[in-house]
C-alpha cells in the first residue's frame, strides 16, 4: 500500500514531486512567484566557492525554478539537465515498486551524461 509518511528514497522523491508541482501551480496561477525568492537565496555550492569553477550541479536550482515557471528556455540555458531530471524523478517515482531494468541504465546513463557534459562544458 502507497504511503507518504514512510521515508524511503521514493516516498521522498514522491513528495518533492508532490511540492514542486505545487509551487508550478501557484507560479502560473499567479498566486506567488519564486523567482524573487529564489534570487535572493546566498549562493550554497561549496566548490564554487572554493575553487571558483562550478560543479555538475550548479544552475540547476535556477533551472527547476523556471521550470515552475514553464519557462522551458531559460531552464536550459541555467542548466540542460534540469528537465531531464525532473522528467527522470516522475518517471522513478511512478514505476512499479523494484524499477524496472531500463529505468536504472536510463539513470546511470543520465549520470553519466551529465558529468561529460560538466566536463566539457564547464571545465575544458
Amino acid at each position: 500500500m502507497f504511503s507518504l509518511f514512510a521515508f524511503t528514497p521514493r516516498n521522498l522523491l514522491r513528495l518533492g514531486l508532490i511540492l514542486f508541482f505545487i509551487v508550478a501551480a501557484g507560479n502560473a496561477f499567479g498566486v506567488w512567484s519564486m523567482s524573487s525568492f529564489a534570487s535572493s537565496l546566498p549562493e550554497l555550492c561549496v566548490v564554487h566557492a572554493w575553487t571558483d569553477l562550478e560543479c555538475p550541479g550548479c544552475g540547476m536550482g535556477r533551472s527547476l525554478v523556471s521550470l515552475s515557471h514553464l519557462d522551458v528556455e531559460s531552464s536550459i540555458a541555467y542548466h540542460p539537465f534540469g528537465l531531464p531530471l525532473l522528467l527522470l524523478g516522475a518517471l522513478i517515482a511512478v514505476a512499479p515498486a523494484p524499477l524496472p531494468r531500463f529505468i536504472s541504465r536510463l539513470s546511470a546513463a543520465s549520470v553519466v551524461g551529465l558529468l561529460g557534459w560538466w566536463l566539457f562544458f564547464r571545465i575544458l
